[in-house]
């Protein structure tokens, strides 16, 4: 699990550190750089999956398309600095490490490893650029420069799920083949049809809701659904060979219907629950606004599920902008009954100039420092109606 995270020189953060645990919430203001944060994970997820290495980042690619090395690079950065990132874990022997990267004349839709630091050990005085490299290989005067391509490293980075703000809502049908592997629901989550239909029978008691144990992923998924919306049925209808359509019911009867005819929420919370179920110990998933379309009682059962992935030792990112959701992991942590403790759960505000707190949550939920901006608009707004309406 990561424990930390260091950004310097990167889009809107000359220099950053967070802490960070099992669950990480990011709420503020738009714009203050909380899908930066997550887009660095991003990053090097993306680099990883491609190449297998991390001696090229790869700035556009499967997860993210963020234009060239100069866009991502911090404005209030000299020529001098590079881009670097540092992260630290509780992986066994790989306490610490750092990645620096240098822009590419060449090709600048990818930053390339100026100098790697592992637990101290930093190989950048024996690092210099391959000029008749065409591929930009970094190496040292005598031979090719490995760092390890530490399995271990690109392992953390290999296991990430990432579900985006724009996903897909309820559709009439999905193409049945071609989709490649069901190992994850998409960035859209647009294989979210696809990983139910494969009717994966391997589940983990630790989401188990009700004392009936399901046949498969979509018992589960429509038990955890049922929880969330007070009530669901759900069905995989195989039109034909090549094609899957996916039917609802937003009650417990057997009665099914289109998903285009149902509430919008069903559908588009469908890929962040299953991503949820699938995932494994060590993987990491991110969830950009997991609380659109949904109610605010749903969107505090969603936090449900959530507390059952720290159980199941998978690290959650959540950038959102909702209270329910923060109030939600308020009330698990307060909860005795829970195993939630207040260390398990990283909380940040991004306010004005750029500046990030990170939230005091006590061990009964309690926030010790409320930031100005920080929720506080219904206050506001309230006190707005007493004055005019006096």
């Amino acid at each position: 699990m990561l424990t930390e995270v260091n950004l310097l020189n990167y889009k809107c953060f000359k220099k950053q550190s967070f802490q960070i645990s099992n669950i990480n919430l990011f709420f503020g203001l738009n714009g203050r750089g909380k899908s930066s944060l997550l887009q660095a994970i991003l990053l090097m997820s993306q680099s990883v999956t491609e190449t297998d290495s991390l001696k090229e980042l790869l700035i556009s690619s499967c997860l993210l398309k963020l234009g060239n090395f100069d866009d991502i690079k911090s404005s209030d950065s000299s020529s001098l600095e590079n881009i670097k990132f540092g992260f630290k874990t509780d992986v066994d022997k790989i306490n610490d490490f750092e990645f620096e990267y240098i822009r590419n004349e060449n090709e600048l839709g990818k930053g390339f490893l100026h100098s790697f630091e592992l637990n101290g050990d930093k190989s950048s005085e024996e690092l210099i650029s391959d000029s008749n490299s065409s591929d930009g290989i970094i190496s040292d005067k005598n031979t090719s420069i490995n760092y390890k391509d530490d399995s271990r490293i690109l392992k953390i980075f290999k296991n990430v799920h990432y579900v985006s703000a724009d996903r897909m809502g309820p559709r009439l049908y999905v193409d049945r083949y071609g989709v490649g592997s069901t190992d994850k629901t998409g960035i859209r989550g647009e294989n979210s049809i696809n990983v139910l239909s494969s009717n994966k029978d391997t589940l983990n008691p630790v989401f188990f809701i009700e004392d009936e144990k399901p046949e498969n992923l979509t018992g589960l998924c429509q038990q955890w659904l049922s929880y969330i919306f007070n009530g669901a049925n759900i069905e995989i209808n195989k039109k034909g060979e090549s094609v899957l359509a996916l039917k609802i019911n937003p009650k417990k009867d057997d009665n099914l219907y289109k998903s285009v005819n149902v509430g919008f929420g069903y559908s588009y919370i469908l890929s962040i629950v299953i991503t949820c179920l699938i995932a494994k110990e060590g993987d990491i998933i991110i969830f950009e606004n997991p609380e659109a379309h949904l109610h605010p009682k749903a969107q505090s059962r969603l936090t449900h599920l959530f507390t059952r992935l720290a159980s199941n030792k998978v690290q959650l990112f959540i950038e959102s902008h909702s209270e329910h959701i923060l109030n939600g992991l308020r009330v698990a942590i307060a909860d005795k009954n829970n195993k939630i403790e207040k260390d398990m759960v990283s909380s940040y505000f991004f306010g004005e100039d750029f500046k990030v707190d990170k939230l005091d949550i006590d061990n009964k939920g309690f926030v010790g420092n409320w930031p100005k901006d920080f929720f506080d608009q219904m206050e506001i707004d309230n006190s707005l109606i007493f004055n005019y309406s006096r």
